[in-house]
């Protein structure tokens, strides 16, 4: 319960390596699953952590005040005016102009994360013969002196060389027309889309001549309507006169 209020948290160890709490391992009495003993967590680092760390968790702890009554019955003398109560410290230190007292554990500081190096990663000879070939170190030393494959030198035949070359030659050939090929479909890409947007803005200027002849057109009949209603009206009008 109490690694689980801590989810999320942020924790640091000693050699400045910051991580976060994840999420509490629950102890349902055995050693399988993931089962650990009260207050075991699993948590994220961001680098490799050393078996010699501590883990801190800065953390706030609730403290309930004391509660203090104290009845004041001197307020009821007769001249109240002259009763002094106990001065908080602000105003003593105002007063008495007594400055504020600084502690250097309490102040702010730069935090300044040196670049830690950890050794490289040795996996004993036993373990690696048990491991599965994808999980095996591949990775070979290096070595002082070259290869007998790097010290030897390739003399190619006559024969060799006019094929070296003539392959050389080709691939110059197949080289310099991919790059034409391209240089050409630039160029009419750059055409079309010139034209394309030459037809779109007339399109555009088109559509907006039509828009404007429909709603002057449309304003006409709307006005012609209207006059229409308004002859009926009065001719309406001027029976019910009669």
């Amino acid at each position: 319960l109490e690694a689980a209020k801590f989810t999320g948290a942020s924790i640091k160890t000693v050699s400045g390596i910051r991580g976060q709490i994840k999420k509490a391992v629950i102890n349902t009495g055995g050693a399988s699953r993931g089962a650990g003993p009260d207050g075991a967590f699993r948590a994220t680092f961001e680098d490799k952590i050393r078996m010699s760390d501590i883990i801190f968790l800065r953390s706030w702890t609730r403290v309930m005040p004391e509660k203090y009554y104290n009845p004041v019955t001197s307020l009821l003398e007769k001249t109240p005016d002259q009763w002094r109560g106990i001065r908080p410290i602000r105003d003593i230190r105002r007063q008495e102009q007594v400055p504020i007292p600084q502690k250097k554990d309490s102040e702010y500081r730069d935090i300044v994360r040196e670049p830690v190096k950890f050794a490289p990663l040795r996996i004993p000879k036993k373990l690696q013969a048990t491991l599965p070939f994808k999980s095996k170190p591949k990775d070979e030393r290096k070595r002082r002196k070259p290869t007998m494959e790097q010290r030897r030198k390739v003399v190619m035949e006559p024969e060799e060389k006019k094929a070296v070359a003539l392959i050389q030659a080709m691939n110059t050939m197949v080289n310099e027309k991919a790059k034409r090929r391209k240089d050409s479909e630039a160029k009419r890409k750059k055409a079309r889309d010139k034209k394309l947007a030459k037809e779109a803005e007339k399109f555009a200027a088109g559509n907006k001549e039509k828009r404007k002849a429909r709603y002057v057109a449309q304003a006409r009949e709307q006005a012609k309507r209207q006059r229409l209603a308004e002859r009926r009206g009065g001719k309406g009008k001027r029976g019910a006169d009669d």
